[in-house]
């Protein structure tokens, strides 16, 4: 096993979705990314973690935060 890291939470989401529009694109557009993470980045991440693929992957903290 290791751990798992994933970015803001859905209370920092919910927070942020409240934001002007142009205050949440400007914010966007300075992510390294250009796009916030989902569930679904996270899921991929488990999955291959998981997988055959990442059988030499032990004992590691991955950070899913999309370079930031």
């Amino acid at each position: 096993p290791g751990l798992i890291l994933p970015g803001p939470e859905a209370r920092i989401t919910k927070k942020f979705n409240e934001l002007p529009q142009a205050t949440r694109d400007r914010v966007m557009g300075a992510l390294p990314m250009g796009r916030a993470g989902s569930a679904e980045d996270v899921a991929a991440t488990v999955l291959f973690l998981c997988s055959r693929e990442a059988a030499y992957v032990s004992g590691e903290t991955l950070g899913i935060t999309g370079a930031v």
